[in-house]
């Protein structure tokens, strides 16, 4: 009777055991499936980069009219025109015997004007608006370095300019191109060729732009 209660009691207690061993096993498992970043994957919210806003907040007094954009469409759409197509005043230019080159400084020059007027928020827009200011700053100094021996009372001495240096010319080019791409992104619905400088058009080149502003080229 003794050896048959004993029995018994191995098998309650081997059997409270295991059951213990199950019920640590399933809360293991519990565990394991509420990582924290299952519980916050529901939760998430999907961030829409290249989503943006027009906050520039000039207003022009009503019956006047602006020479000059009032909003960032129509900023990009003239900036695109300046640096990419040839106008009248491209031509009163090179007859002077100026290069290219000045017509970029000269435009480049206003650009730290303009941006404290057009305004935009969102994460790519902005990203590439900073681009655009540091690569104006880019042309405006090495225009500066290429004239600074130069008597700046007398004007006809351009001819004596030195050439433009690499870094202006690529500088200018990433301009040209970046406000190509915005202008695509912006005024053109995405339909147009792009070279992949702009944020905005999720460019496959925005990181050779960023290591040229930042001297890594």
């Amino acid at each position: 009777m003794k050896k048959i209660l004993f029995i018994i009691a191995i098998i309650v207690i081997f059997g409270g055991f295991a059951t213990g061993c199950n019920l640590l096993k399933e809360d293991d498992g519990q565990e394991k499936t509420l990582t924290p970043s299952n519980k916050t994957s529901n939760n998430e919210k999907v961030v829409d980069e290249k989503a943006w806003k027009d906050i520039t907040t000039l207003k022009i007094p009503e019956g006047e009219k602006s020479d000059y954009p009032t909003n960032a469409k129509d900023w990009i759409a003239t900036e695109y025109s300046v640096f990419n197509e040839i106008s009248v005043q491209d031509s009163k230019l090179q007859q002077t015997g100026h290069d290219e080159y000045y017509k970029y400084y000269l435009e480049a020059m206003g650009i730290p004007t303009a941006l404290s007027i057009i305004e935009v928020k969102g994460i790519s827009i902005e990203k590439d608006f900073n681009n655009i200011q540091q690569l104006a700053a880019i042309i405006v100094e090495e225009h500066n370095i290429r004239t600074e021996n130069v008597d700046p009372d007398r004007p006809e001495t351009f001819s004596s300019w030195e050439e433009p240096s690499e870094r202006l010319i690529l500088a200018s080019n990433y301009l040209k191109q970046l406000f190509n791409d915005l202008n695509v992104a912006i005024n053109k619905e995405g339909k147009g060729n792009l070279f992949g400088v702009a944020y905005q058009i999720d460019g496959n080149k925005t990181k050779e732009l960023e290591d040229f502003i930042q001297g890594n080229y």
